[in-house]
């Protein structure tokens, strides 16, 4: 079975940049101000600020690995 490289390697692209997309509100505002926010509505909650912050560290070292 051959691979049409150029078309992986442009689904790829294309994939990245849609994740790009859907990560760029999450990063446009820090990790620190998200879990201490204040209001009420936005407060989270222990168990879910430690989950955060560790699903935080794996999809650093998930985006470093695939690059």
């Amino acid at each position: 079975m051959e691979v049409d490289v150029p078309a992986a390697v442009a689904d790829l692209s294309a994939a990245l940049s849609s994740l790009e997309a859907a990560f760029e509100p999450l990063a446009a505002t820090p990790l620190k101000e998200i879990l201490a926010n204040e209001e009420p509505a936005m407060q989270i909650d222990p168990i879910a600020q430690a989950r955060t912050q560790i699903l935080t560290a794996y999809l650093v070292h998930d985006l470093i690995w695939s690059k």
